[in-house]
């Protein structure tokens, strides 16, 4: 996800979208609305994924539902359309949460009745952009219209008009290109510092010329449609047919059915005629730009199945830390039995690279907790799990401080999640992971987490009040630990009033904008209190 925005939700009357970077910390009081922003996440997309569900809590008309009480990632507790809608309410008690994902660009508009006590909303429309070849699709749920804007350019890639490269010839392609832009950048390096005569000059302009004739042609052979996308220019209109009793996984893929299916080419038997012969109807047949048409929706569902599956949540909760042996493995409510239960159900064991993983994190260096850990299953109804301390005894995890249970927690996650999600566009968002945590070791998370972002590709969203996580961010761009280009680190601000806003890291490490009072600011004066103090008392 690269970035979340909404309209007349909760908190916020208005939060124009915050564009999210690889480790995102949300910073600010209590009742900042950091927990709105995480939450209208979550929501968009659990309801992306989610099973068609239809209401008319309205009673206006009838819509296919957005769920308030979506859980398949947690339980976020929004409850009614009432409770969700920004307070006072406007005329228009419209309630819209946008996000761009990968190349997709995603907006849903709701409303509903607020005296309702369903935990659901009405989409009244839904509205997404493919960002690659700006074919915008819009549904209008309270007027019974689909819109799809394109570009006629598009349809080429689906009509046959342009030969298809097999991957082989694309891969071999693909590298040719790559060692040119490497060619164009030494050129443009080379001007940069040049101190010679004209006619050398001329010679390193003409040899840019060249490389950049044969990127261009390149271009051309890997993708002939490159650069001829423009925005919508082209506009297909028809009413939106949903079939209720279908049993497909979700709204969009829905929608696009329907649309793809006009553009098919389908024979139709419609009974039997007068001597008892089955009645066969043709349909027109379509036009190759029709066709192209449908299968550039189809091909859309394909597209947004890929990205429904790739790109997903995990949260991973605060107030998890217990001091219990055992951890029943039925028990679905308890945080710290779940993780346990899901990472023995990965099939995790020693010498695996996420077991490394993990032991690497515990030891002297790093998060202090011990050297090794084992679970073990007790009669196949719950877990314990064993520490071995940094003098090698072992012990019971339950035995350590709730600082180490917490890490803990934090580790067998991540090691689950890196097991399961490999390879995928995975956004971890992490509710205090301070708690209970030493300010030595609240510092090395920061460490963890940019550790994971590198090595596996996961994106964080983490909710905090260290000031300590912050400061080792700065530390990090500061030192050149984290290259300033490819500062992964972003750090919204909640004020108390207004919308959240981005401090911007500068390559110093410092940041462009400030805190409100009581954040980083709060410690030193109470410093400063107590030396003024000490000083009358001498």
């Amino acid at each position: 996800m690269k970035s979340i925005g909404f309209k007349n939700f909760r908190r916020f009357e208005k939060l124009d979208p915050l564009q999210l970077g690889d480790i995102t910390f949300f910073v600010g009081g209590n009742n900042a609305g950091k927990s709105t922003v995480v939450k209208a996440m979550m929501l968009l997309l659990d309801n992306l994924g989610a099973r068609v569900l239809y209401t008319n809590a309205d009673k206006t008309f009838d819509a296919p539902a957005f769920r308030l009480d979506a859980n398949r990632i947690h339980e976020v507790h929004i409850g009614t359309f009432g409770r969700a809608l920004h307070k006072p309410y406007s005329e228009q008690k419209e309630l819209v949460i946008e996000a761009e994902i990968d190349n997709y660009h995603f907006r849903y508009v709701l409303t509903g009745d607020t005296e309702s006590k369903q935990a659901n909303a009405n989409i009244a429309k839904l509205e997404f952009t493919n960002n690659n070849n700006y074919v915008q699709y819009s549904f209008d749920f309270i007027n019974g219209e689909a819109v799809v804007k394109y570009n006629t350019a598009v349809l080429k890639k689906f009509s046959g008009e342009y030969d298809r490269l097999n991957p082989q010839d694309v891969e071999e392609l693909q590298s040719r290109m790559n060692a040119l832009q490497q060619q164009r950048s030494n050129i443009l390096a080379e001007l940069k510092t040049f101190e010679g005569d004209a006619v050398q000059l001329a010679r390193i302009n003409a040899n840019a010329k060249v490389v950049e004739r044969q990127i261009a042609q390149l271009r051309k052979i890997i993708d002939p449609s490159d650069g001829k996308f423009k925005k919508e220019d082209v506009e297909y209109k028809c009413p939106i047919q949903l079939n209720k009793t279908s049993n497909r996984m979700n709204l969009i893929s829905e929608l696009l059915y329907d649309i793809s299916g006009r553009f098919e080419e389908r024979i139709y038997i419609s009974g039997t005629d007068e001597t008892g012969n089955f009645s066969i109807n043709k349909p027109q047949k379509l036009t190759e730009q029709e066709k192209a048409f449908g299968k550039m929706v189809n091909n859309e569902v394909l597209q947004l199945s890929w990205l429904r599956h790739k790109y997903t949540i995990e949260y991973i909760s605060a107030h998890a830390a217990s001091q219990k042996v055992l951890f029943s493995i039925e028990d679905k409510n308890d945080y710290m039995a779940s993780v346990i239960r899901e990472f023995k159900q990965c099939r995790i064991n020693k010498g695996d690279k996420e077991y490394r993983f993990i032991t690497r994190w515990m030891g002297k260096g790093y998060l202090n907790i011990g050297l090794r850990f084992e679970i073990e299953p007790i009669s196949g109804e719950a877990y314990t799990i064993d520490i071995t301390n940094m003098n090698g005894e072992v012990m019971p995890l339950a035995d350590m401080g709730m600082g180490s249970i917490q890490m803990m927690i934090l580790l067998l996650k991540l090691a689950t999640i890196i097991r399961e999600k490999r390879g995928e566009g995975c956004v971890v968002i992490v509710e205090e992971p301070e708690q209970n945590i030493h300010p030595q070791l609240q510092s090395k998370l920061t460490e963890l987490f940019a550790e994971v972002n590198r090595e596996f590709g996961f994106r964080f969203v983490i909710e905090t009040h260290s000031e300590y996580m912050i400061r080792k961010s700065q530390a990090m761009v500061a030192t050149g630990e984290v290259e300033f280009e490819k500062n992964p680190f972003k750090v919204f601000y909640f004020p108390e009033t207004g919308a959240p806003y981005d401090m911007g890291y500068q390559e110093s490490g410092l940041f462009e904008k400030k805190f409100d009072e009581g954040f980083f600011d709060e410690a030193s004066r109470q410093h400063v209190v107590v030396i003024k103090k000490a000083r009358e008392l001498q």
